[in-house]
């Protein structure tokens, strides 16, 4: 996003903050290197007028590096996140309507459109993907890549792969330090 809350833009304090009991975060793996990570909200708001219920997860990022982008790392990432919510009745994401390479992503894993948008002037257009759980859909059998709970000590590894999982989306559209 062509924001401030960009995590391309974030430091190590903001990133810790994080790691608090609204959130849930993992380390993607992928034959042993740490490829990117996915973060859950399991409390608070999924947008700022829209609390989260029982049974209701916003997936709030999923990075990969660039390296490991587009070999389904991220839908299987997803895949084995759902099934830490045994409880979950309902996913939401939301990410730039101009991105059809996460649209595609989180079609896969069953995220539908909503027809929700939304639109500041001057930032991009934020589309709202809602998914249904369905109890007859499994995820056994998924065994790469893995996922373990982001702790603070991992950071050094993971803050740099965060800015270069984000840097092509910073880059699309325009986004510095400075604006």
């Amino acid at each position: 996003y062509r924001d401030e809350g960009n995590p391309y833009l974030r430091g190590p304090e903001d990133i810790l903050c994080r790691l608090n009991r609204n959130y849930r975060q993992y380390t993607i793996e992928c034959d042993g290197e740490t490829v990117g990570g996915i973060l859950y909200r399991l409390h608070g708001k999924r947008r700022p007028f829209d609390p989260l219920t029982e049974g209701e997860y916003y997936l709030g990022r999923v990075y990969v590096h660039p390296l490991y982008q587009n070999k389904g790392i991220a839908t299987e990432a997803i895949r084995l996140c759902e099934q830490e919510f045994p409880d979950a009745t309902t996913y939401y994401v939301d990410f730039p309507a101009d991105m059809d390479k996460n649209r595609r992503c989180y079609e896969k894993v069953g995220f539908t459109d909503t027809g929700m948008e939304t639109r500041t002037p001057g930032e991009p257009v934020i589309s709202l993907y809602k998914k249904t759980v369905v109890p007859s859909k499994s995820t056994v059998g998924i065994h790469h890549p893995q996922i373990f709970a982001l702790e603070a000590s991992d950071l050094p590894v993971a803050l740099p792969l965060i800015r270069e999982s984000f840097a092509p989306a910073a880059k699309k559209h325009g986004l510095t330090r400075e604006n």
